[in-house]
């Protein structure tokens, strides 16, 4: 069923609300409506508000796209709104959705005047290029039941400070680009399990670190709360100059920082062996290496130098298995340990190779024993 304006600009109680031809400042759109079709208030440039009934469960494409004076909505929990439903409507400041499981692409772009934004309560999609161009959005608050955020879905927000998606590992995909332009945003993720001062901007499943968007910052520290970073996870991060990882992080696996060429940085719990030096191979970090020694955290993970009479520096306070074979059997060197030492290497007869010359030379203040 059809519902159509009558003569007297009322609103009929038909199901379906096809097209509006009213002038009416304010629209109360009554209980038992349960669809608004494609562009059926497209253009009307003199509603200023609407409320929406509790029946209804969609809001068709364009529905409201270029109303703009629209500058306040009581939308009701629906399923779904259309794709550029309410696109253009430049006069409206702040929007509050619940109970809205999509949110269609492109569906309140060029909302100019738009400032602040929460959806919560079941909404699982932001869609592409949904909140693009809402160069006065400040505030965004999504609940945590939103498991996509699509590409260019908050693109070109130059004022955005404060985001606040859903805990990490309830996030499911966060599209390349989607906070394009949004210069003024300084924590792209943060998570209500942790002070909102740790920054990371990516995709966190399960406690894993699966995927990191370096596009608006150089520097990183890692949560906490993640205990493993996948391969791959930084692939391609060419901007990020600068990593922390906290001592949670039990595994970083192959390939994590594949083509970071920039990242000279890379700060590290002492005594980890979460990481090897061809980890980093792509990394400025390992092309300015100078001395030869590859040292994170007190830990040398290897050596890429030519001299046979190796005296690790002071810093080294243990070494790894796989740097010690290779130093053993690939370069067949002397080591002078310091005295810095609190573990002391060892090679097993597994390892062990013909000839196999590997002379430990130990300080007698040496802490190692």
């Amino acid at each position: 069923m059809n519902k159509n304006m009558n003569a007297n600009n009322n609103i009929s109680t038909e199901q379906v609300i096809s097209r509006y031809t009213g002038n009416e400042r304010k629209v109360v759109i009554p209980e038992g409506v349960t669809r608004i079709e494609d562009g059926a208030f497209k253009g009307n440039k003199d509603i200023v508000s609407v409320d929406f009934p509790l029946t209804l469960t969609y809001i068709g494409e364009e529905a409201f796209s270029g109303c703009i004076s629209l500058n306040e909505i009581h939308l009701s929990p629906i399923e779904s709104i259309g794709k550029a439903a309410f696109k253009g409507c430049t006069a409206l400041e702040g929007l509050s959705l619940g109970g809205i499981k999509f949110i269609g692409d492109e569906s309140f772009m060029d909302c100019t005047h738009l400032r602040t934004v929460v959806i919560y309560n079941d909404c699982e999609e932001v869609g592409f290029s949904a909140f693009k161009n809402c160069t006065s959005l400040e505030s965004v608050v999504l609940s945590d039941s939103v498991k996509e955020i699509c590409g260019g879905a908050f693109e070109n927000c130059p004022r955005l400070k404060d985001l606040f998606l859903p805990a990490g590992e309830n996030i499911e995909d966060i599209f390349h680009e989607c906070f394009k332009g949004c210069t003024a945003l300084e924590r792209r993720l943060r998570s209500r399990k942790e002070p909102p001062t740790e920054n990371i901007a990516g995709v966190i499943k399960n406690d894993t670190l699966t995927h990191f968007d370096d596009t608006y910052t150089d520097c990183l520290t890692i949560p906490s709360y993640v205990k493993y970073i996948a391969a791959g996870a930084f692939k391609d991060c060419k901007n990020l100059v600068s990593i922390t990882i906290p001592d949670t992080v039990e595994e970083i696996e192959e390939g994590a920082f594949y083509d970071c060429p920039n990242l000279e940085e890379v700060n590290i719990p002492d005594d980890s062996d979460i990481i090897d030096q061809y980890s980093l191979v792509d990394t400025k970090w390992y092309r300015d290496n100078k001395n030869g020694f590859f040292i994170l955290g007190g830990t040398l993970l290897g050596y890429n130098g030519k001299s046979k009479n190796i005296i690790i520096p002071p810093s080294v306070k243990r070494i790894t298995d796989e740097a010690l074979v290779e130093l053993c059997l690939r370069y067949n060197v002397s080591i002078s340990l310091p005295s810095t030492m609190t573990e002391m290497p060892d090679i097993s007869t597994d390892h062990a190779a013909d000839p196999l010359v590997c002379v430990y030379n130990v300080n007698p203040d040496s802490a190692v024993r």
